[in-house]
């Protein structure tokens, strides 16, 4: 992260920019995946396209034709929307609703397992550093863009900032033995679409 001004002149806005592009085309294929029934085990029915359908087109439609608070939570009414016409419709079964009272409101992690280090880790490990820090680079300056009518340029230090807390992010992640992070781009685009960007949401 300290590096990055430094480095700046290899890490044009362009490269930034595809990432970003390149992740959000990941996330919408896993999205169509999902809708048209990909890999699943049963054949994708009438009542999978009507769920997937309702939920799209509420959360769509709040947010073009929305305005107010309606707007604001297109997201989190269209989930939820969405999950009412599961369990109507019977895709998701009214037992599987049983599975979240077995699960505890909040759980502190604990470390149960051994270390070791691989030396065959390092480059794989090396190039997702480096895509996750483009891929970060990308974010923030779309947050820049988002939050500052008059922009003209990145601003490195919140860049560097970023990247430094996701990095000590991933650390903790490692330590506790649970997924790595990295900046969301599909809530980045959230916020450009509802228009709403706060640290205090």
């Amino acid at each position: 992260a300290p590096m990055l001004r430094r480095i700046r002149p290899l890490l044009p806005p362009e490269i930034g920019g595809l990432a970003v592009f390149l992740v959000g085309t990941s996330i919408a294929a896993f999205g169509c995946r999902y809708v048209i029934g990909v890999g699943v085990k049963d054949p994708v029915g009438r009542d999978y396209w009507l769920v997937a359908g309702i939920t799209l087109a509420t959360t769509v439609g709040l947010n073009v034709w929305g305005k107010g608070q309606a707007r604001l939570y297109c997201a989190i009414i269209g989930t939820a929307i969405g999950y009412g016409a599961a369990i109507i419709t019977g895709v998701l079964p009214k037992e599987a609703l049983h599975v979240l009272t077995e699960v505890p409101l909040f759980a502190i992690p604990y470390i149960d397992h051994s270390f070791t280090f691989s030396p065959n880790m390092v480059l794989p490990f090396t190039v997702a550093t480096l895509a996750i820090t483009l891929k970060g680079i990308g974010d923030i300056t779309a947050l820049q863009r988002i939050n500052d009518a008059g922009w003209v340029r990145a601003e490195m230090g919140s860049i560097s900032r970023g990247a430094f807390a996701n990095g000590l992010s991933n650390m903790f992640a490692g330590l506790i033995g649970t997924l790595g992070l990295t900046p969301s781009t599909a809530s980045i685009g959230l916020q450009a679409a509802t228009g709403v960007s706060s640290r205090v949401i």
